[in-house]
């Protein structure tokens, strides 16, 4: 009997020790095991669906709107390239820069007028074409020369800055006619810098485009706000954008030939729903100059109505983290915001957000809600978590193994 009893005993002891072996895994196991990762689900959802906007278009010619950060938001009337006349020495100015780069506060390097400048000069003066007058070994700034080229719509000084940044007038034009394309201008023809010659040809939407480049060039924008400026030779020159500093208006650039009358690319900063937005307007085609520059106000004050703003709250719920143990967290906006939008564009909320790991806090970075219309984000705003989420107990990971 006491051999089999310590038999039994023995059995015992080897079986609690299996069970305690086999437990000591299982738990090793289990809580050594990652934990499976939350994903989200969405509950934010917004779209907004275009609506026509009234907007004044001219009576003639061809007309295009649009803003900063917008791009063109609508066109009227011919589709077909015309003559920009003045308005393609906004390109210029861009294209220049774009060669011989130009900070915010500084002159440049200095021009030196030559023979061909002067003869440049002759030949405009002759054929009735906008100049300012210089003087063979004259030496303007970089600085200067573009005040000359945009203010007064000098033709002139537009040839001697293309010579003067790509050696001749052919490099220039093949150079600029690349860079329109690279803008998006698709239905654009540069064959002079000055668009004295008919065959510079454009659309008032390729000059939208032109515009929102130019207005987000610091140079660019900071002359062609100018009422005046003073530069050798000359003296004082002015802008002749006459509604300068009207509803608005800080620029861009006129422009009158025999075969384009009247062109107007406008640019106007105004406050919508608490947000600065500079608009991109542009008129060709028109009877005359100053008929072109007053419908170019009707189309604006139309422009600006067509604009609408939304906030996203930091109240808002994007998305939900629910876990199988305990609770739920939500993602919020890191901040509240504002944005605004066009009415006859279609818009909606794009979120992005990554899965989410167990012992997450508060304020947590978990992805990003950005309002999307016409291929453009508009805002991009953080999302992260709302509260803390705990880590699973042992007691809970070891009663779901499954759940790792």
């Amino acid at each position: 009997m006491a051999g089999s009893t310590h038999h039994q005993r023995e059995r015992r002891i080897w079986s609690f020790l299996l069970v305690a072996g086999l437990t000591t895994i299982y738990v090793s196991y289990v809580l050594t095991q990652p934990i499976s990762a939350l994903q989200p689900i969405v509950s934010y959802h917004f779209s907004q669906q275009a609506k026509p906007v009234n907007l004044q278009w001219s009576s003639y010619g061809a007309d295009a709107v649009g803003a900063v950060g917008y791009g063109v938001l609508e066109t009227h009337g011919l589709d077909t390239p015309i003559p920009t006349a003045s308005t393609i020495k906004v390109l210029t100015a861009l294209a220049v820069l774009r060669q011989k780069p130009l900070s915010l506060g500084d002159t440049g390097p200095l021009i030196t007028i030559s023979q061909d400048d002067m003869n440049s000069y002759h030949s405009f003066v002759a054929r009735d074409g906008s100049v300012v007058a210089i003087e063979a070994g004259e030496q303007l700034s970089e600085y200067e020369a573009l005040e000359a080229l945009l203010l007064p719509s000098a033709n002139n000084i537009a040839e001697t800055l293309a010579r003067w940044a790509f050696g001749t007038i052919d490099s220039y034009t093949a150079s600029a006619s690349d860079y329109a394309h690279e803008l998006g201008m698709t239905q654009t023809t540069v064959t002079d810098p000055s668009g004295f010659d008919p065959t510079t040809v454009s659309t008032a939407r390729d000059l939208v485009i032109l515009g929102e480049a130019a207005m987000t060039n610091p140079v660019i924008a900071e002359i062609v706000a100018k009422p005046t400026a003073e530069i050798p030779v000359q003296g004082e020159i002015k802008n002749v954008n006459f509604l300068l500093g009207q509803d608005g208006i800080i620029g861009l650039k006129t422009g009158n030939n025999d075969q384009d009358a009247g062109a107007f690319l406008l640019a106007s900063s105004q406050m919508i729903g608490g947000h600065k937005i500079t608009i991109i307007n542009a008129i060709m085609g028109g009877p005359d100059l100053w008929t072109t520059m007053n419908d170019s106000l009707k189309l604006l004050q139309s422009t600006i109505s067509g604009f609408t703003s939304i906030t996203i709250s930091q109240q808002t719920t994007a998305a939900r983290y629910t876990a199988p143990w305990q609770g739920s967290s939500t993602a919020i906006p890191a901040t509240s915001q504002s944005i605004v939008l066009w009415r006859d564009a279609a818009a909606s909320a794009s979120i992005s957000l990554a899965p989410l790991q167990a012992s997450s806090k508060a304020g947590k970075s978990v992805g990003s809600i950005s309002i999307v219309s016409r291929g453009h984000t508009l805002v991009s705003v953080p999302l992260v978590l709302a509260q803390s989420f705990p880590s699973p107990s042992v007691t809970w990971r070891l009663c779901h193994p499954d759940k790792e």
